[in-house]
């Protein structure tokens, strides 16, 4: 297969991605960049726009991290967020990250519904790429929540003129998640979301997961990142990355305190949502030094040719 782009592809004005840095097989790191309100457990609580005041300071302490790994991140941004921080998206795209979309409401593409979902797309699109002065050409599923009852959302992403996604969740889990769906980079058609397609105008990065026996057992993100032991979340980033690029994710409100009081969402809730934040920022800074990360974009041009989703 080949998928072999040019940096000419992703911007609308000359950034600093620096592609020769790619010196052997990079992985990929990401930020979902959103708030904490917006969350499943708290947005039927508050509303999450009114939370986004407190973004400074994680957003600095990240892109400081990653200046010092010399590094390039992709930021998926959720629309509303962005409208309510334009300056810190400016920040983040002057600080040669890729900027992608994360929808516009935080809301699940099903209940969202095709025409809800199209529009979120082309009103997320508009704002970032005035922000970012970039193509927005990579977007994430708020939640994971891409499955098969609502594949016409990979139609319409190929429409609108996308050409990576990583919304798929190769694990089954409560509330996402497909199970079969491949581990590794695929090409992704709509009439099946688990079979590598012969149409090659849209790549999906499936979230890393580590293989035991027959089951996909999450590990590179959220708060199942949060919950490993520093020692195994390291040793479980870098074994995925002997074979093929780890496809890692972080969040703003896992790099910093979150202004005001936490709504009575109960503890278990309250546990997912923020257990050991404090210690992510070490945790995911020890995996930094071990492997090289890249963003999507970066990544597609250096090695998109030898995507087989195996």
């Amino acid at each position: 297969m080949n998928f072999k782009l040019t940096p000419s592809l992703f911007l609308i004005k000359n950034t600093p991605y620096n592609y020769c840095h790619l010196k052997r097989t990079a992985n990929i790191i990401s930020v979902d960049y959103e708030t904490w309100l917006t969350t499943s457990y708290y947005r039927a609580k508050v509303n999450p726009e009114g939370s986004a005041n407190y973004l400074e300071k994680p957003t600095s302490d990240m892109l400081e991290l990653f200046k010092k790994y010399e590094l390039k991140a992709t930021f998926f941004v959720l629309g509303s967020v962005a409208k309510a921080n334009p300056k810190l998206v400016k920040k983040i795209a002057n600080h040669g990250h890729e900027i992608a979309s994360h929808g516009y409401s935080h809301m699940p593409i099903g209940a969202l519904g095709p025409g809800g979902f199209k529009k979120e797309l082309a009103e997320t699109n508009h704002l970032l790429e005035d922000l970012s002065q970039q193509k927005i050409l990579g977007f994430r599923a708020p939640f994971f929540s891409l499955n098969q009852s609502n594949a016409w959302a990979i139609d319409i992403l190929k429409e609108c003129g996308f050409i990576y996604d990583s919304s798929i969740f190769p694990a089954r889990t409560p509330l996402y998640g497909i199970k079969g769906a491949p581990k590794y980079p695929y090409f992704i058609d709509s009439n099946n979301l688990k079979t590598p397609s012969s149409d090659q105008s849209l790549l999906e990065f499936p979230i890393s997961t580590f293989k035991l026996g027959p089951i996909n057992i999450p590990f590179a993100g959220g708060i199942y990142g949060r919950f490993l032991p520093s020692f195994l979340f390291t040793n479980l980033c870098t074994h995925f990355a002997k074979e093929k690029p780890l496809n890692l994710y972080l969040h703003p409100w896992e790099f910093g305190p979150q202004n005001g009081i936490y709504p009575s969402i109960g503890w278990f809730k309250k546990l997912l949502a923020h257990y050991n934040s404090h210690a992510y920022p070490q945790k995911i800074e020890k995996v930094l030094q071990s492997l090289t990360f890249t963003s999507y974009q970066a990544w597609i041009n250096h090695h998109g040719s030898k995507v087989n989703g195996e």
